[in-house]
């Protein structure tokens, strides 16, 4: 099940991902809470450099993300921990590529 803004205005930036990066395996998951009224987040991270966000509460996709350097160091600080360097050197990549303007 996806939400409305993922339905509606991410349909290019999925098939985008879809033929150039792919979905991967989530390798580390954060719950984000910001105040949405619906409710907090999980924030799963592939190894191909995407950040899947979901509704905690309904398991509903709210949208997929092609990772930024900064944003992996944000959501690894939550826990205290450094983000891959792998990791980090692919989100340069797509960054560098401009995958994310996507």
């Amino acid at each position: 099940m996806t939400s409305f803004h993922y339905a509606e205005h991410r349909q290019v930036r999925q098939s985008f991902i879809a033929e150039n990066i792919g979905d991967g395996e989530v390798i580390d998951s954060f719950v984000v809470d910001r105040g949405h009224p619906g409710g907090a987040e999980l924030h799963s991270v592939t190894d191909t450099g995407l950040i899947v966000i979901t509704s905690v509460e309904t398991g509903v996709l709210i949208t997929e993300l092609i990772a930024r350097p900064e944003q992996l160091r944000r959501l690894y600080r939550l826990e205290d921990r450094e983000p891959p360097k792998w990791l980090l050197r692919r989100a340069y990549k797509h960054n560098h590529e401009r995958y994310n303007e996507q």
